[in-house]
């Protein structure tokens, strides 16, 4: 029996058709014995458009208040997933940052995860409960929410599994794999079969956007596969 935790982008959520495709692949998981954790993005373009609300103001928006809005995109994104797996009778439940008092320092829109308190994922997979995670997002010193800045949400999850010692975490997007370049763009592009962390961190730091970069990191530091 494996832990693993599994990391589901904005493209994989972005309407409720991909929603519940995503509860099965997480129901597949569950049937080979496997406990799950789950950390999810904001679905779609949900973080664009609301950063195009808060662009509609005169004046430039506070960073506070600008990541106060911005976290809701993954807390829509988890209670509907939560309602999915509930509809294929799994147990499953939402966990915002500030309910596993997962912490950041520095900058509103681009703080760096230092801890989190991990009892609350273990009683629920105690329980047979799928724990989905609102990726993204954490609390400062001053208990004020800020978020992780774009793909935010790899990170949040290489920080779970490393702080619950998971055997592995699952990265799911709208590509099948690692690419020479993006699929979408270069027609001759390949899929890389393997790639260490200092080779997929160069990729990363220079512009790939498969993974967020400070996860990478986390990852090599951690040994996370």
């Amino acid at each position: 029996m494996s832990l693993i935790v599994q990391k589901f982008g904005g493209t994989s959520l972005r309407d409720i058709s991909r929603i519940r495709h995503v509860a099965k692949l997480i129901a597949a998981a569950r049937e080979d014995q496997n406990h799950i954790v789950v950390v999810v993005s904001a679905m779609g373009r949900t973080t664009d458009e609301l950063c195009h609300l808060a662009d509609q103001f005169n004046t430039l928006p506070n960073p506070r208040e600008r990541s106060s809005l911005l976290v809701t995109g993954e807390m829509q994104s988890a209670a509907l997933l939560v309602m999915a797996l509930n509809e294929l009778d799994l147990g499953a439940a939402t966990l915002s940052a500030a309910q596993l008092d997962m912490r950041a320092v520095g900058r509103y829109d681009e703080a760096k995860l230092c801890s989190l308190n991990k009892e609350r994922i273990e009683q629920y997979l105690a329980k047979q409960i799928i724990p989905v995670i609102c990726g993204f997002q954490a609390l400062n010193q001053d208990d004020e929410w800020v978020t992780l800045g774009r793909g935010g949400s790899d990170t949040s999850a290489v920080f779970i599994a490393s702080q619950i010692k998971a055997d592995r975490c699952d990265i799911y997007t709208d590509v099948d794999g690692v690419y020479t370049s993006d699929p979408r763009i270069v027609e001759l592009a390949k899929k890389i079969s393997k790639i260490s962390f200092e080779e997929m961190l160069e990729m990363a730091s220079q512009g790939a956007k498969v993974l967020q970069t400070r996860s990478v990191e986390l990852a090599m530091s951690y040994g996370i596969a």
